[in-house]
């Protein structure tokens, strides 16, 4: 069983760029899996151009094109039946024709997902920065240019994904795991802002639960990818750190992936149970949560009962408002009065003992 696959395809695998395991050494080359086993597939791997990997085990059958260089081709499968095309010009130590019934199931990488719910959860866009909370479930986030994303230690669930180009995405912690969970993503081109791409990759998983289609990923991405329905395409000159599994997976040939096992920790959070707690018909978030602001009213999601503290500050540090609100379990509507504000930027904190959630909006 190999024990550094970075790439794991169930249908297509294209590889152009180079894929590294720098834990062997400078010249360290990851492993590559394609557990398609349809007969009627020619050449499910094909591994072209000046494409640099390690070893490669596959069912049905291979293409190794151009200049490519592979340390060790296992096909489980037999020669007269496998469809196997290698240039003269390509490279490698061995090609290994072995018996179907000998594939190690303990190779698979399949994890059993679930579905989950978002239908009371309230929708996001992101502007500057936001701040997840453990157990948080989003209906749509979409977080603009220069919009940035802070994953603190959890699990995230997410409807709907937009990632615009130059956005951000960080780990609170990049020593704790963090899991985010996603029905259906429409782009991801957030770069990661953080500086320790290896432990962050180690600790950071992305799971596309519904996802279909082609996934462009145009930035640099730090985690492991988990979309079974969808195709990964990595384009550009990019380098990439973590492990991937996908339907189909293209590395173009200015692309590299840098194999990077999940930590323990990660591991251990994924295989706990999803849970989003639903308390009087709105998600509980793991905390207080401001929602919306506007000229009439300030809402925020409370999961416990007690007083609040309010406040609304502008830009120069003034207070513009301070309440106390008792609040209840769910979401809370605070009605005010600034029709006579200024249009522009306010801080928005709502306080409760230790804890405290503070947002920036805007007033047009």
């Amino acid at each position: 069983v190999p024990q550094n696959v970075a790439i794991y395809a169930t249908n297509d695998i294209h590889i152009g760029g180079t894929c590294y395991d720098l834990s062997q050494g400078p010249k360290g080359r990851c492993s590559i899996v394609n557990d398609n086993n349809d007969t009627e597939s020619m050449f499910a791997t094909h591994i072209w151009g000046d494409a640099d990997v390690g070893s490669i085990y596959v069912r049905e059958g291979f293409m190794l094109d151009d200049n490519a260089k592979v340390k060790n081709v296992s096909i489980y499968n037999t020669y007269r039946e496998a469809n196997l095309f290698v240039k003269g010009s390509t490279q490698y130590d061995v090609i290994s024709f072995i018996a179907p019934q000998s594939w190690n199931p303990e190779i698979n990488q399949e994890e059993p997902i679930k579905d989950f719910s978002v239908f009371n959860c309230i929708s996001e866009t992101v502007d500057s920065v936001y701040t997840l909370t453990d157990g948080e479930c989003i209906h749509d986030l979409v977080v603009n240019p220069k919009g940035k994303v802070i994953f603190p230690s959890g699990k995230f669930y997410v409807g709907t994904l937009n990632m615009k180009e130059d956005s951000g995405y960080k780990l609170e912690n990049e020593d704790q795991p963090s899991i985010l969970h996603v029905g259906r993503l429409i782009g991801w081109n957030g770069e990661y802002a953080g500086s320790d791409y290896e432990n962050a990759a180690s600790n950071f998983k992305l799971v596309l639960h519904n996802t279909t289609g082609t996934i462009h990923l145009e930035n640099n991405f730090i985690g492991s990818i988990y979309a079974p329905k969808a195709t990964l395409n990595f384009i550009q000159k990019t380098n990439n750190y973590g492990t991937y599994y996908a339907r189909d997976i293209s590395l173009h040939e200015n692309a590299a992936i840098y194999f990077v096992a999940p930590s323990p920790a990660l591991d251990s959070l994924n295989k706990e149970k999803n849970v989003i707690t639903t308390i009087n018909g709105s998600h509980a978030l793991g905390g207080h949560k401001i929602t919306a602001f506007n000229k009439n009213t300030i809402s925020f999601i409370a999961n416990k009962t007690g007083t609040y503290k309010v406040q609304v500050m502008s830009v120069d540090g003034s207070t513009v408002a301070s309440l106390d609100v008792n609040a209840h379990i769910g979401i809370n509507n605070v009605s005010w009065n600034i029709r006579n504000a200024a249009k522009g930027r306010y801080f928005v904190s709502v306080k409760q003992g230790d804890f405290s959630d503070s947002r920036i909006f805007t007033l047009k």
